[in-house]
Formats: C-alpha cells, structure tokens, sequence
C-alpha cells in the first residue's frame, strides 16, 4: 500500500507540472494571466475552493506573481506513520523545478526545466 501511494503521489504532481508547462513563459504579472489558463468547469468546487485559499494565504495572484522562488513539501501520515514525503522547489524565475522523495526503499531526487520539460 506504501509504494502505490507514493506512486499514486509522484504521478499526481509530475501530471500537474506537465500540464502546466508551456512552451513559452506565460506573464503572470496580473490575475487575468491565471484566468485565460484556468477552466473552473472542468475542476470541482472543493479544488477550486481549496485553490484560493491558497492563493489567498500567498498573499493573492498579485503577490504570487512577484515570488521568485517557491518551495514546499508533500506529507501525508496515517496511524503507522509517514506514507509521502515530497520536497518541492519551483525556481519561477528560471522555470526550474526540484522533486525529492522516497518510493518504498528508493531515495529519488528529480530536477526538470519546466520551459523545455527536460
């Protein structure tokens, strides 16, 4: 059950940066930029929602497009301990992205340019 969630995890964030890619930069120096982008009608209302409330801890679409350099980690735990642990870091400015975590006994470090996906 471990390694299908840690699958199930690295294959959910490689989709979403793969789908997010573009072969251009895309300006994000306004809200309307994340609105030509975003189709609320294909996501649900719990996404959406949890969605801005992101965006709104980040200090708003206006703020987040000044940040440089975002990172994050990934954990999700039950009662028998940690399931997922990913490390993310998103270099905005130079469009590169940094994964690191742990599928089963493998350590796996990934570093990707989200401009070329190489």
């Amino acid at each position: 059950m471990k390694g299908f969630w840690g699958r199930a995890a690295l294959l959910a964030f490689a989709g979403l940066f793969t789908l997010a890619c573009d072969s251009e930069p895309v300006q994000e120096s306004t809200s309307e930029a994340y609105a030509l982008r975003f189709d609320a009608s294909q996501s649900d209302s719990t996404a959406i929602r949890i969605a801005e409330q992101a965006m709104q801890a980040l200090g708003g679409p206006e703020a987040f497009a000044t940040i440089n350099y975002f990172s994050f980690r990934y954990v999700v735990q039950s009662d028998t301990g940690k399931i997922v642990d990913w490390r993310h870091d998103w270099d905005r400015a130079a469009h590169r992205y940094r994964l690191e975590g742990s599928l089963g006994n493998d350590h796996l470090l990934a570093y990707f340019n989200l401009n070329s996906q190489q």
